[in-house]
């Protein structure tokens, strides 16, 4: 996603989310389980809720359409 797209929607963790995308690509072998629990009980929910209302939105037209997707 664009740095303009998090900009706007600073209430989300990007710095986290992009950080555990790495660890878990490239330090696999070295994944604390119980980060990987903390994260899909407690991060999870939230992030998906954000994803569901702003696909909803009228807002997600114009990033569909950037993604091709519309």
């Amino acid at each position: 996603l664009s740095m303009g797209f998090r900009a706007q929607n600073a209430g989300i963790q990007w710095k986290a989310i992009i950080g555990m995308r790495n660890i878990v690509a490239h330090d696999y072998g070295h994944i604390e389980h119980s980060v990987v629990w903390n994260t899909m009980e407690n991060e999870i929910p939230a992030l998906q809720r954000f994803c569901e209302e702003y696909l909803s939105s009228p807002k997600a037209e114009k990033l569909l359409a950037d993604f091709g997707q519309i």
